[in-house]
């Protein structure tokens, strides 16, 4: 008689709780949505800011620039549209290298819910506002570097921002 006793509490408890793990579940699975989102709006650590804010990091921009004070030393810029092109193609090709490599793991992994790419087409382009070290530039096309802990920037290659 005892034995049916708590085997009856022991169904009634698995049941109880069965649906209270079913609800942590699903406000799981909202927590895991708004921490992707969260994520998402963090800058990476190692990311370059934008052109013409100070930073420890050495950074290589190529920017459409044209000169809004050249008195002073001030231009305003763009990235060239190649860099968007490049970065889409980048994006895609990252991104079909996990969903069919996937590290030697079983799963397939969807990254259109997480991660879109760039589109080219779309991308609304930001205008930076810079100083520029050394002698005036006219508008154009240039790869620019940034002097480290200052805003101003100067004519350089891709090279000179990569590990020495």
């Amino acid at each position: 008689m005892i034995l049916l006793r708590l085997l009856t509490v022991l169904m009634a408890t698995s049941l109880l709780s069965g649906c209270y793990l079913w609800g942590d579940y699903n406000s799981l699975k909202s927590d895991i949505r708004q921490l992707k989102f969260y994520l998402k709006s963090v800058p990476v650590p190692n990311e370059c800011k934008a052109p013409g804010t100070p930073q420890r990091r050495v950074c290589y921009y190529p920017l459409t620039i044209k000169p809004f004070d050249p008195a002073k030393g001030l231009y305003v810029g763009r990235y060239q549209g190649g860099v968007l092109t490049d970065a889409r193609r980048h994006c895609e090709e990252t991104k079909e290298a996990i969903k069919t490599g996937n590290g030697g793991r079983d799963q397939k992994y969807d990254l259109d819910d997480d991660y879109r790419c760039v589109d080219p087409n779309n991308y609304k382009y930001g205008v930076y506002g810079f100083k520029l070290d050394g002698p005036q530039l006219p508008a154009g096309d240039y790869g620019l570097v940034n002097l480290p802990g200052t805003e101003l920037l100067r004519e350089g290659t891709a090279a000179e921002a990569q590990w020495q």
